[in-house]
C-alpha cells in the first residue's frame, strides 16, 4: 500500500521557490519543438528586454564526449539525433580546421515579438500499443519513426546506407534497447 505524504508549508514553499528559479533561468530548451528547432539549436538563452522584446543568445558548438561516452569517427554524442553523416562531416571539418563554434546574438524588439504566433505544441514521440500493451515491436517502431522524424527522409536514407557499409561500433537506438544475442 502506498504511503501518503502529507503536504507541509515547507514543501509548498520549496515548490514555489523552484518554480521561481525556473522562471528566472534564461535557458530555453527547444527539444521536442520540432525537428528544425531541436536539431539546429537545442537550448538557447532568452533574456526579456525592457520594451517587451527578447534577446536570444547561444554559442553553437558541438559538445565532446556527451554523457561520458567517448566520441568516434561515426558517432559524436552531441550530433546523435542526426545519425552518422553529421558525425562524419563534423569530424572531417574539425580535422581540416573548418569547424568553429559561433555565437547567435539576436534582439527582437517588443513590437515584433508580440506579433509572433505560436506554430505548434511541443511534440512528443508517440508509441503505438497492441491491445493496451506496449510491446518491443511497438517501441522499435516508435524509435524508427522518431529517428526518421528527427533526421528527415534524405538524411535518414544516407545514414541507413552508411550503417550498412560500416557495421562497426555505431549502434542505433533499436540495437541499444534490443541487442542481438551473441552467436
Amino acid at each position: 500500500m502506498p504511503i501518503a505524504i502529507k503536504p507541509t508549508m515547507k514543501m509548498a514553499q520549496q515548490i514555489n521557490a523552484n518554480a521561481k528559479a525556473d522562471q528566472q533561468n534564461p535557458v530555453t530548451s527547444l527539444y521536442g519543438h520540432g525537428r528544425d528547432m531541436s536539431m539546429a539549436y537545442g537550448n538557447l538563452s532568452v533574456f526579456p528586454q525592457p520594451d517587451g522584446g527578447v534577446r536570444i543568445y547561444d554559442r553553437w558548438k558541438v559538445d565532446k564526449n556527451l554523457g561520458g561516452i567517448q566520441d568516434t569517427n561515426t558517432r559524436v554524442g552531441d550530433l546523435q539525433e542526426g545519425g552518422q553523416l553529421p558525425s562524419l562531416i563534423y569530424n572531417k571539418a574539425n580535422q581540416l580546421g573548418w569547424y568553429k563554434p559561433f555565437d547567435i546574438d539576436v534582439t527582437i524588439p517588443g513590437d515584433e515579438w508580440k506579433q509572433i504566433e505560436r506554430i505548434g505544441e511541443s511534440q512528443k514521440p508517440k508509441v503505438g500499443t497492441t491491445a493496451g500493451i506496449v510491446t518491443s515491436v511497438d517501441i522499435k517502431k516508435a524509435l524508427e519513426n522518431q529517428q526518421l522524424t528527427q533526421q528527415g527522409f534524405v538524411l535518414n536514407a544516407i545514414n541507413s546506407q552508411i550503417q550498412r557499409t560500416q557495421p562497426g561500433p555505431f549502434m542505433s537506438p533499436n540495437q541499444m534497447i534490443f541487442p542481438t544475442k551473441p552467436q
